[in-house]
C-alpha cells in the first residue's frame, strides 16, 4: 500500500470522526431555517428523557465516536499509538456509531449507515495486521 492511499485513508478516518460531532451540533428540525437531516433532538428510545438531555447525551457519545475514530486514524498512520490496534478501534468506533444511527433513527440517517458499513466491510477485508500490508510481506 503506497504511502500517499495510507494517508488519504487514515484522514477520511479523522474526517470521519468529525462528522459525528458536527452533525451532534445541527440545529433542531423546529428552529427556523434549520438544514435538511436536522434530526438529533429526539429519540425513539429515549424521548421519555426530553429533548435537552437526549441532546446531551447525543453531544456526548459523538465526541467518544470521534475520540475513537482519530485513535484508529494515528493507529492507522502509525502516531502515537500500536499500528496493531487500528482494526479493533474502526470496530469498537462504528458499532457505536451504527448503535447511535438506530438510537436516534432518522431517514437521513441511511447515509450514515452506508457508510459504516462499507468502513466495516473495510476492516474485514484488510483482516491482515497492517505491518504486513505496508511492508509486503
Amino acid at each position: 500500500m503506497s504511502a500517499l492511499l495510507r494517508i488519504v485513508l487514515g484522514l477520511f478516518l479523522f474526517a470521519h470522526g468529525g462528522v459525528h460531532t458536527l452533525m451532534a451540533f445541527l440545529p433542531s428540525p423546529e428552529e427556523e431555517g434549520s438544514p435538511v437531516g436536522a434530526f438529533w433532538t429526539g429519540s425513539w428510545l429515549l424521548d421519555g428523557l426530553g429533548a435537552p438531555t437526549v441532546k446531551r447525551l447525543l453531544i456526548i457519545v459523538n465526541f467518544v465516536i470521534t475520540g475513537i475514530y482519530v485513535a484508529a486514524g494515528l493507529s492507522w498512520l502509525g502516531i502515537i499509538l500500536p499500528v496493531d490496534w487500528w482494526q479493533a478501534l474502526v470496530f469498537a468506533a462504528t458499532v457505536v456509531s451504527l448503535a447511535t444511527f438506530v438510537v436516534f433513527w432518522d431517514s437521513w440517517l441511511k447515509y450514515g449507515v452506508a457508510i459504516d458499513l462499507a468502513i466495516l466491510a473495510a476492516v474485514f477485508f484488510l483482516n491482515e495486521p497492517l505491518t504486513t500490508l505496508l511492508t509486503g510481506g
